[in-house]
């Protein structure tokens, strides 16, 4: 496949602001310090046993009097489910987190939490990470240091899930510690058991520095396969091994290359198929660089580049995948950018790409100076069951102005709906026989329900011309057809019949057509005209000098939302 480069204009994007907030989550109590609520997120499934999916949130506190904690939370109302804490002060537990899967049969997705106490005042220097109930809170697995420095500096990055290595059922999950001053080493656990795995060859092995995604079985032999980063010569790589026999399968190599001062600049994630060849694709974010790559799962090859335009706003700080954010079946890719600039200082950004196609669905900013919205990302899934996956991000930097202690960094995370999601515009328009280029434009969103207007406009057309704006519902199609392009696909509607106006005589471009459509979702008309329904549309007119007595504009493609 042809390397497509998309720039993410983190500052002039499609509105910052389109995409509704349907909930705020913040701290159950009032926050004491530097709370950093939302430096972590996980979705761990129905927790409470109310049919909405619940998620489990890290405070990794920076003050040595509190060990930090995870606070699950309903994704119903925001409520505090319960609270999962640290064992000693300044451990800053739930400065990570990650999503493992049902570890303990109970039907709720579990995760694992970590917390390193690197603060001086900290005599012991415990790090833990253990795997957490997330239907109870129980701890069902510990591994905590018997040395200081054990698991010291392993990041969020460092944890890794979800998937089945060894046969049993059971997710397991690995850890990454530093466990002397050259030993990086990334160790695969039995989800069941914490029995060591070594299946994979990856311990000890100091040049992984330990980044690594759980991608499932790509070959087709009942285990997952794990994808982890090594460097070679100052570039970082990516090895995609056996979950069999721990051989390396591919090896995927970004373009232009990769360089990074560390592992803390790189973040990597399992997509799903997002080409549609049956195999799981990976993303490894380079926020130093500004650029995320995409790769397939079953080649290697570089599927495509994702861009900042903004320098210094760690785009790719934070990657999360899974989230069908356009409803059109594959999931999409999150990015995080949590020192943009965009809208003031630090106040930090997200892009969301189509996996399928790669094109920026939207945009948003922070809305508080330093608040690093986007420092941590996750798919919600779909919570108020409009067909649309919804996302987390985190701003654990954001102040609470009403806080006890004004000033200090207690952080919120919003729960967001990608609608309403932007137009866009595919195709290309065909020159008339005055040499005229019809131009398009929409104003407005396309709404089941929004009795405001959706109107897409037609204009640099011929004047006094009938004309018509006809659609058809999935992707675009952009064939070649009548001197022109095709954009919108079989079967497709037409629309009544309108002038183009303009002129009363004589023959120029000074005509235009227009079409509310949300009025024509209205009329009922059309059944199929319902949320999650993706449409791409375009005018036709009557062009008597044309070979084909016709003229076709560029197409637009949107997607209905409620």
């Amino acid at each position: 496949m042809r390397l497509a480069v998309q720039l993410a204009a983190l500052a002039l994007a499609t509105p910052l602001a389109a995409q509704t907030t349907l909930r705020t989550f913040a701290p159950p109590q009032p926050a004491f310090g530097a709370e950093r609520f939302g430096s972590a997120l996980a979705a761990i499934g129905d927790a409470n046993n109310d049919g909405v999916g619940d998620y489990a949130i890290g405070s990794g506190q920076d003050i040595f009097f509190d060990p930090g904690r995870v606070t699950v939370v309903s994704g119903l109302d925001g409520s505090s489910i319960r609270q999962v804490f640290g064992l000693h002060f300044g451990q800053e537990f739930g400065e990570r987190i990650k999503s493992v899967g049902d570890a303990d049969g109970d039907g709720v997705g579990d995760f694992l939490a970590h917390g390193s106490a690197r603060n001086a005042q900290v005599a012991d220097g415990i790090s833990e990470v253990r795997l957490v109930s997330g239907g109870s809170g129980a701890t069902l697995r510990s591994l905590q240091n018997s040395t200081t420095g054990n698991y010291q500096n392993a990041t969020r990055r460092f944890l890794g899930g979800g998937e089945d290595l060894d046969g049993d059922a059971v997710p397991d999950f690995g850890v990454t510690g530093y466990w002397s001053n050259v030993d990086r080493t990334t160790r695969l656990y039995s989800g069941a058991t914490l029995a060591p795995s070594q299946e994979l060859g990856l311990a000890p092995q100091p040049s992984s520095d330990g980044l690594f995604a759980m991608l499932g079985d790509l070959d087709g032999d009942a285990r997952s396969e794990v994808a982890y980063t090594s460097r070679s010569s100052g570039a970082w790589l990516v090895h995609i091994t056996s979950g069999a026999t721990g051989g390396i399968l591919r090896t995927c190599t970004p373009s232009p290359a990769l360089a990074s001062p560390g592992v803390f600049e790189l973040d990597l994630v399992a997509l799903g198929d997002v080409n549609g060849d049956g195999v799981g694709d990976l993303a490894l974010g380079g926020a130093q660089a500004g650029r995320v790559h995409v790769f397939s799962g079953a080649n290697a090859a570089q599927l495509r580049t994702h861009a900042s335009n903004e320098a210094g706003a760690k785009f790719g700080f934070a990657l999360a995948g899974g989230a069908d954010c356009d409803a059109d079946g594959v999931g999409d890719l999150i990015v995080g950018a949590p020192l943009s600039g965009a809208g003031g200082s630090q106040r930090g950004a997200i892009s969301v790409f189509s996996g399928r196609t790669g094109a920026l669905l939207f945009a948003r900013s922070g809305e508080q100076d330093g608040e690093r919205f986007g420092w941590s990302v996750s798919a919600a899934g779909d919570t108020d069951g409009d067909g649309f996956d919804e996302l987390l991000v985190g701003a654990p930097l954001w102040d609470l102005s009403s806080s006890p202690i004004n000033g200090q960094q207690i952080g919120r995370v919003l729960l967001i709906s990608p609608c309403p999601l932007p137009a866009r515009e595919v195709g290309a328009a065909k020159l008339n026989s005055l040499g005229c280029l019809p131009a398009l434009s929409w104003s407005g969103n396309a709404s089941q329900s929004n009795a405001s207007p959706f109107t897409i406009v037609a204009a640099n057309v011929l004047n006094q011309k009938t004309g018509t704006f006809y659609y058809g519902l999935g992707a675009p199609v952009n064939v070649p057809f009548q001197g022109g392009t095709l954009s919108a696909p079989a079967p497709r509607r037409r629309t009544p019949y309108q002038s183009s106006g303009g002129s009363s005589s004589g023959s120029d471009c000074s005509g235009a057509f227009s079409f509310n459509f949300n009025a024509h979702i209205a009329s009922g008309v059309d059944s199929t005209l319902v949320s999650t329904t993706r449409v791409v549309g375009q005018f036709w007119s009557r062009d008597p000098a044309d070979p084909f007595n016709t003229n076709l504009t560029s197409g637009v493609e949107f997607v209905i939302c409620p």
